[in-house]
């Protein structure tokens, strides 16, 4: 009797579904990995570069917080060569040279903190994604450094905070415990190298060096036009790569899915591998309908869905998106690419979900009408907290009407934060491309080359010490654009201090209690 002829990897209607979610969210690539048992798919669909170079799956895109699993992984690969004398439960203080970990306002937390309670997002640090990069020669032990300058959010280990930096302090304790060896060549040994990931990297210089050709083009939304399609500046190359910043194709991306699926990782064991799944922590409510809630792992988040346990992760930074997916029990998993900002992620998860339901047998569900009524929302309200920031900021009944005390010109001028370092403020002319009031001819303007992104800084001036600082990118994109509480510290006839809400990515009101206080430096 003929054997029966296996399901294809992809199910009939995907290529209709991705090309409407192109559609609906402006997004110009997505590729698709599937890995089922012991089969393999890829799709490539759209753009990589507008207007006319189609995507591959070779083409290169940035995976973003994807990279996560990939540092919890070399860790885990490490510390089963180290035979028992690092585990996850030993102190980051212990591992790391002397006096390079320390966390603000708590020396409980400093000697007690572990390599798990870093992995887990439990160490209680606020985000602070500003603060890291900005010199040239900056590094992995500079960032765990500014960590005893870097105000918490929560208590130690009270619940989940996100953490990139917790993820960089890891990154240092591998280097560290590798005898000074990088990351990139951890990964290349332990993961990249074994699976045959020949087109994944951890550096842009790396990346064009190796396949310029290959590397997607990523994409936002203009600020001064939300509707348009802008191209997004790559991240700037700095050797902070723990939690985010490798640049892979859905080749290989699949390749690596299929070792994340049945531990095809050499010189990893089985009780390694299967911890890297335990969940240490609640991580967040329900995204969808019959999901269950978020837990946090090392690296990964784990859920239930419809009763079946999934394992998942996603990431974003300017210009990109990625998605990873799998089902444990089935042996089934999915990664998802896209070289948009605005709206890759909500296309890239409306995409997975239509092909998990596929697999588990579920039919169509009504998430991908919940997740664009979602993101519709949610690109809305960023565009009008932008548009209302001084009303919101600054309401007229309280505003303060008093003048500045001193000319603008003394305001400008170098201010130090232990943790953030310089910020160099200048006066400029106000331009059309910052959303200030008509009548404001003159504002002080910073930037900040060399971070997460190249931000600018617009103070515009509301009354008193208290300024508008509309916060953005070199190439204003509205996905970052914000205004934010600013205001300076005069005494004695002279500027002392400036404070700027340096937190737009946090998801809090508090936003006087957000403030990161610079000193004026004496010239």
């Amino acid at each position: 009797m003929a054997s029966s002829t296996p399901k294809p990897l992809f199910p009939d209607g995907i290529d209709d579904l991705v090309a409407s979610v192109q559609s609906q969210y402006s997004i110009p690539s997505q590729c698709i990995g599937i890995v089922d048992g012991t089969r393999t798919a890829t799709r490539a669909y759209g753009l990589a570069q507008l207007p006319n170079t189609p995507a591959t799956e070779d083409t290169l895109y940035y995976i973003a917080s994807c990279t996560k699993s990939f540092t919890a992984t070399t860790l885990q690969c490490l510390l089963g060569n180290l035979k028992g004398t690092v585990s996850l439960q030993t102190t980051l203080a212990s591992v790391l040279p002397a006096d390079d970990f320390a966390l603000a306002e708590s020396t409980y937390a400093t000697e007690r903190a572990t390599l798990e309670d870093a992995l887990a997002h439990r160490l209680g640090t606020a985000r602070h994604d500003l603060s890291y990069g900005g010199r040239a020669d900056y590094t992995v032990a500079d960032a765990v450094r500014s960590l005893r300058h870097l105000t918490p959010a929560v208590a130690f280990r009270e619940k989940h905070h996100y953490l990139n930096l917790g993820y960089m302090t890891v990154q240092h304790a591998i280097e560290t415990l590798a005898g000074g060896e990088g990351i990139e060549a951890l990964h290349e040994r332990y993961i990249w190298a074994p699976l045959g990931m020949r087109t994944t990297f951890i550096s842009l210089a790396t990346a064009r060096e190796a396949a310029a050709s290959r590397m997607a083009e990523g994409y936002t939304r203009d600020a001064a036009e939300p509707e348009t399609v802008i191209v997004a500046p790559y991240v700037d190359d700095y050797p902070l790569v723990g939690g985010g910043g490798i640049i892979s194709s859905i080749a290989d991306m699949t390749r690596y899915m299929a070792a994340v699926v049945h531990n095809g990782f050499p010189t990893l064991s089985s009780e390694a591998y299967e911890d890297l799944f335990v969940p240490r922590v609640v991580a967040g409510d329900s995204p969808h309908k019959a999901w269950s809630t978020q837990l946090y792992a090392l690296g990964w988040k784990v859920a239930t869905f419809h009763g079946h346990r999934i394992v998942h992760h996603d990431g974003g930074i300017c210009g990109f998106a990625a998605k990873m997916l799998f089902l444990p029990a089935q042996r089934w998993g999915v990664v998802v690419l896209a070289n948009s900002d605005a709206g890759g992620s909500a296309g890239n998860e409306t995409v997975l979900l239509r092909l998990l339901r596929e697999r588990l047998g579920l039919g169509e569900g009504e998430e991908g009408a919940e997740i664009f009524a979602g993101w519709e929302k949610e690109f809305a309200e960023i565009l009008q907290r932008a548009k209302t920031a001084r009303e919101r900021l600054y309401p007229p009944a309280s505003r303060p009407t008093t003048p500045l005390s001193l000319p603008l010109d003394a305001y400008e001028g170098a201010y130090s934060n232990a943790g953030y370092g310089l910020m160099h403020v200048r006066r400029t002319r106000a331009t059309d491309n910052v959303p200030c009031r008509s009548k404001i001819a003159s504002i002080l303007h910073a930037e900040w080359p060399g971070r997460l992104m190249d931000f600018v800084f617009d103070f515009e001036h509301v009354g008193g010490e208290e300024f508008v600082v509309w916060v953005d990118t070199a190439t204003s994109s509205a996905m970052v654009r914000s205004g934010q509480r600013g205001r300076f510290v005069v005494r004695d006839g002279r500027v002392k201090m400036l404070g700027v809400n340096l937190s737009p990515f946090e998801e809090r009101t508090d936003d006087e209690n957000l403030m990161v206080w610079f000193s004026r430096v004496v010239e």
